[in-house]
């Protein structure tokens, strides 16, 4: 009994502290950092407007629950510019200690903010998760200001090309956010799998006819509405089969991904597959899910480092035997 306790210790320390570059870390953080800034840049209207509705819609949910009544306009215009600023620092690496943590709270309080009125919104679900595990992570170690500024500090005692490599050697350190980013994301696709079977149709959305009515309902309110439904959906709304295809896929993908995410080269086949679901979303329904049309919400699971290598130096990798016999002397 020892022993397979021991053995099974070993295995989720192994999986959850397992060594990463630095590097990788920072690439993430830089990846999710600008797509946050030209997100929330491009909603500077959308959060105004919503600021300076009427208070009967008012509803506080979230981290926005504990307010009485709405706050005023010019305040939230405040935070949401304060909101931006933190983003760029949170980007660069700057002052990373007190910037990422009060990104997260402030970003998270505004997200509640906005979906306080009139409907709740789950699109920024997996990306405020994603930014609050680098928040609480050493993310700007490497590739950052601050790394920068400590580089500049240690100048006079070691080499240049003595302090890139140390700061390039993988460590435990570097693996944990990683590997808890793709638990977070793993939940947040399973909790939307299965809010659709605990919905009315239960298991029977992987039929397909639940799928292919919200594919209509969806068509039948733009055109209402003035915009136009995508003529994907009209080709597609005659054959159901495809539809039951579609379902069945979605379902596995969604409800199995904590599972999937767990192994790097299924996570990867998983990251491809669901980018596939997120297109085929956009192609029939209009609906664009941009941090995971983008990619970056699949971050996490590649190798950044390598493809990027070339554009950061090359005197920032090195052999590992040249590290090795760095750390022995």
């Amino acid at each position: 009994m020892t022993s397979i306790i021991l053995r099974t210790s070993k295995t989720l320390s192994d999986y959850w502290f397992s060594p990463m570059p630095p590097a990788r870390l920072g690439l993430v953080r830089w990846c999710i950092g600008l797509f946050a800034l030209w997100y929330f840049s491009r909603r500077i209207d959308l959060y105004a407007g919503v600021a300076r509705g009427d208070s009967l819609h008012f509803e506080p949910i979230g981290l926005a629950a504990f307010l009485t009544s709405p706050i005023p306009p010019y305040i939230i215009d405040g935070l949401f510019a304060a909101m931006l600023l933190l983003i760029l620092c949170f980007t660069v690496g700057w002052k990373y200690r007190v910037t990422a943590p009060l990104l997260a709270l402030l970003s998270l309080f505004l997200i509640s903010y906005r979906n306080s009125w009139s409907m709740i919104y789950h699109t920024d679900n997996a990306m405020w998760l994603q930014m609050f595990v680098l928040a609480m992570a050493p993310a700007a170690d490497r590739l950052s200001v601050d790394s920068w500024l400590r580089k500049r500090r240690n100048l006079p005692v070691l080499k240049d090309r003595d302090i890139q490599a140390l700061a390039d050697m993988p460590s435990d350190r570097y693996g944990w956010p990683l590997r808890l980013m793709a638990i977070a994301t793993g939940v947040a696709y399973f909790l939307s799998g299965f809010a659709k079977v605990a919905g009315e149709s239960g298991w029977g959305w992987a039929l397909g006819e639940p799928m292919r009515m919200q594919v209509a309902v969806d068509g039948l309110r733009k055109e209402l509405f003035g915009s136009e439904a995508p003529a994907m959906a009209y080709f597609l709304y005659e054959y159901v089969w495809l539809f039951t295809l579609a379902g069945i896929g979605t379902l596995v993908l969604e409800l199995g991904a904590p599972f999937f995410v767990m192994h790097r080269s299924i996570g990867r086949l998983w990251a491809f597959a669901t980018y596939g679901m997120h297109m085929g979303i956009w192609f029939v329904m209009g609906i664009t899910f941009e941090y995971c049309l983008t990619g970056v919400v699949f971050a996490f699971l590649f190798d950044l480092e390598k493809p990027f290598g070339y554009l950061l130096s090359r005197r920032f990798f090195f052999k590992h035997e040249r590290l090795t016999t760095f750390a022995q002397t």
